[in-house]
């Protein structure tokens, strides 16, 4: 399998190009364009597009065509990505020079072989640039092709992309003549590549570490020290955590819970703690997040009325919403927070995704809670998101 990809800056035209080549160049051909793990606009893993792409030497080629994200908390992620890559389009945006030797060194960092690369000079509708001040700038080989497009009308992406296969389908030629076939260890579809990225990424738990906030010691070093890694992420923890579970905890760990100073990370991260919740620091940065692994309101709601106890159900909502509007105050119902009420950790994350039963609030139930005051919105996961 060849892989192409898309590399650069953020908001230079990565995605852009690859939807472009699935709705335009490739529409015809079977495949689907895909972004694990991406919950908003921005790339955060990939956005992966699959292809038949024609014979070398009388073997049948797949092709992966790939953009990676831009943000500079997820350049290891990217680099993952790169350094496997048999050609690379760097995407750079033509309004914004100053960012051109920047992308180019970075691209370069995984240790890329710069003869590899092609060069798109992305919304040139907007600015007229110089190719050759490009070239020169950025000291790039003879050989390097360097064009101009706008990704969002689609000049000049199928020519771009061509070219880089070409370059990816040289360099497979190259390895074939040594005896090498690197390809054929890559993840066969998204949902695997996804799955080796994030196994790959999953941190240590720091032996050492730094409190953020007020902590209890012993507990976070019990805690650390019990912690196994979770196959699946809790429903309410934050898109795309990595999550370990141990002595009656659940440790949360997400990419972008990195910060070189540990009051910046209070400040980011004050909203998510409480009386139930713990977080740390390991010496290079990243921020574990510990919260008491007890069932989530919601969770004991939805048991009640599997099992026809809509009063029990009732009554858990009711000391719930006393609970919390004496605690945080009527808004907390419109932020992911917790809470511990009547000896239950609530997490009101977890209406951000996930239904609140899969019978859902009876109409009836719905009424009474209502009658007492308590907002049913609440428990309404679109309602939790607003």
């Amino acid at each position: 399998m060849l892989r192409v990809v898309y590399d650069g800056a953020p908001s230079a035209g990565k995605t852009t190009n690859v939807q472009r080549l699935h709705e335009g160049l490739l529409a015809k051909r079977d495949g689907r364009l895909e972004s694990p793990g991406t919950s908003g606009r921005r790339t955060e893993w990939f956005d992966r597009r699959e292809f038949f792409g024609g014979y070398l030497d009388g073997m049948p080629v797949r092709c992966e065509l790939l953009s990676v994200p831009g943000q500079a908390h997820l350049t290891r992620r990217r680099h993952a990505l790169l350094r496997d890559a048999d050609a690379v389009v760097l995407v750079l945006d033509a309004t914004r020079p100053e960012t051109h030797a920047a992308s180019y060194a970075s691209l370069l960092q995984p240790g890329l072989d710069p003869a590899r690369v092609v060069v798109q000079l992305n919304k040139c509708d907007l600015a007229t640039p110089d190719e050759n001040e490009v070239r020169r700038r950025l000291d790039l080989p003879p050989s390097t092709l360097v064009s101009c497009a706008d990704a969002a009308s689609g000049e000049g992406v199928g020519s771009t992309f061509l070219s880089a296969v070409r370059l990816a389908t040289e360099h497979a030629r190259q390895a074939l003549s040594r005896g090498e076939l690197p390809a054929l260890e890559r993840p066969r579809d998204a949902a695997a590549l996804w799955a080796t990225l994030h196994a790959e990424e999953r941190p240590e738990l720091p032996a050492h570490w730094h409190p953020v906030g007020e902590v209890v010691p012993l507990v976070v070093r019990r805690v650390l020290a019990a912690a196994i890694p979770s196959t699946s992420t809790r429903a309410w923890a934050l898109e795309g955590s990595y999550e370990w579970v141990g002595a009656g905890f659940v440790v949360h760990h997400h990419p972008s819970w990195r910060f070189d100073d540990i009051d910046v990370a209070w400040r980011e991260l004050a909203a998510h703690l409480g009386p139930h919740r713990f977080a740390v620091t390991s010496p290079t940065g990243e921020t574990f997040v510990l919260t008491r692994d007890a069932p989530t309101l919601l969770e004991e709601v939805d048991a009640c009325l599997e099992a026809d106890e809509a009063p029990t159900a009732l009554s858990r909502l009711l000391h719930a919403w006393e609970g919390l509007t004496h605690v945080r105050g009527h808004a907390v119902v419109r932020v992911a927070s917790a809470a511990c009420v009547d000896g239950a950790w609530v997490h009101l994350g977890l209406g951000t995704t996930t239904p609140a039963s899969s019978r859902g609030l009876s109409a009836s139930l719905r009424a009474s809670l209502e009658s007492h005051g308590a907002w049913p919105e609440l428990w309404n996961p679109r309602a939790m998101s607003t």
